[in-house]
């Protein structure tokens, strides 16, 4: 068996060349990292939006619009949103069992007990209100009971009727 023999000389060599290759590598890395950076700061972003069935019109024709318009002029990047409208109870079953929602709109509050119960959000999460729905009045033609407010609801023989529960938003 042949002994190898390191001299001064080789050694220094030998040093040189690993730092040459680890610097290589080194800024590799580095090139690598800054270009995923790079890339990434001006990839599309995807939004998947869940929200009430009875806002679809709004979101879609103003909300969304202005969002993305507002989202791209800040950022220089482009807004892609995925939309689903359903129910809030039927929405919060399904991000129960795992559908990619980054933001949910609800109607009310109660379907954020069913994501607590699936541990989607915390047990101390509270709601943010960002509007209320007005209520509308519809008449017969000509207002026959002379209803102007509210509390004209209250008359004897007025039959009322309601939106039905199942497509009014606050479905089960």
């Amino acid at each position: 068996m042949e002994k190898i023999t390191v001299s001064p000389q080789n050694n220094h060599r030998f040093r040189l060349a690993l730092w040459g290759v680890t610097a290589d590598i080194l800024i590799i890395t580095l090139a690598y990292a800054g270009w995923d950076v790079f890339l990434r700061e001006r990839m599309p972003v995807r939004l998947v939006v869940y929200a009430s069935r009875v806002k679809q019109e709004a979101f879609l024709q103003g909300i969304f619009p202005a969002f993305k318009e507002k989202w791209q002029a800040e950022t220089g990047r482009e807004l892609t949103i995925e939309s689903v409208f359903e129910s809030s109870e039927a929405m919060a079953r399904k991000i129960n069992l795992g559908v990619p929602a980054d933001v949910a709109i609800f109607t009310h509050t109660q379907p954020m007990t069913t994501l607590r119960f699936g541990k989607k959000i915390d047990r101390d999460a509270q709601p943010i209100i960002i509007g209320c729905t007005p209520m509308v009045i519809v008449t017969r033609p000509g207002n026959p009971k002379n209803i102007a407010e509210f509390s004209d609801l209250a008359q004897p023989n007025l039959n009322l009727i309601h939106a039905d529960l199942a497509d009014s938003g606050f479905g089960h």
